[in-house]
This record gives structure tokens, C-alpha cells and sequence, in this order.
């Protein structure tokens, strides 16, 4: 499936990883020579496999990612330039966020188990108010 994937993408020179294990070394082998797999979770629990000659070889770079350095780092102006942006997104539609449940903050347990299982289509929200 690899191949077909290369030749779908032509040979994609990015690609972002939140499993890891076995899915790292699969989205490796879509990637052109000089690609650079972003892992940023692992989901699969086991961590990320690569095999050397695609990082000799094809030059390939395994790197990762955490949302928390970023944000971490960013001026107290830029994170309120960030976030506004982001609700505007959200608000307009250029943004889509489907929400699966909502739940008052008496509910945080019910909540918490939900967010907890598999195969979810959203995001779990608590209110700290009970109404949006």
C-alpha cells in the first residue's frame, strides 16, 4: 500500500504522524527522498519505527512535535492574536469542529469516560456554566 501511496502523492515530502509504531515506518516509506515524517503522538503506544536507510539513504528526518513548546514560547500578544484568530475560524466555518457531546461540569466523570473511548466523531465539551 506504501507504493501506491508514493505514487498517488508523487512522492510527498511531509508527512504527520500521531500513532507511531508500525504507522511511522509505513508513512516513511510514502515519503521522497529528503521528506520529513512529524511525529506528535502515539496512539499506538509503542514509539516510532524507522528503518536507517531511509534516514541514510533517502535522507529522511524524524522529528517531532508538541503544541505546548510552541504556545510555550509565544508573547502573551501573539497568543490572544492566535486564539482570536482561531474562534473567528471557528465562527465563520473556515474552521470545522464537530462536537460529539457537551456535558455541565456536575458531569466532569460522565465526561471524562466519554472522551475516554474509542471511535468518537468530536470533541467532548465541559461547561463550566451548563449552557454554551
Amino acid at each position: 500500500m506504501s507504493q501506491r501511496v508514493s505514487e498517488i502523492t508523487n512522492n510527498v515530502r511531509l508527512a504527520l504522524d500521531a500513532v507511531a509504531g508500525e504507522t511511522s515506518l509505513s508513512l516513511t516509506e510514502t515519503l521522497g527522498t529528503g521528506g520529513v515524517l512529524v511525529n506528535y503522538g502515539m496512539l499506538s503506544g509503542e514509539p516510532c519505527k524507522v528503518m536507517p536507510d531511509a534516514l541514510v539513504f533517502r535522507q529522511l528526518t524524524l522529528t517531532g512535535f508538541w503544541l505546548a513548546n510552541q504556545l510555550g514560547s509565544m508573547a502573551r500578544t501573539e497568543l490572544e492574536s492566535l486564539y482570536t484568530n482561531l474562534a473567528g475560524n471557528v465562527r465563520d466555518g473556515t474552521l470545522d469542529v464537530n462536537i460529539e457531546a457537551t456535558y455541565d461540569i456536575t458531569e466532569i466523570k460522565d465526561a471524562l469516560n466519554h472522551a475516554g473511548q474509542e471511535g468518537r466523531n468530536g470533541k467532548i465539551l465541559v461547561l463550566p456554566n451548563g449552557t454554551p
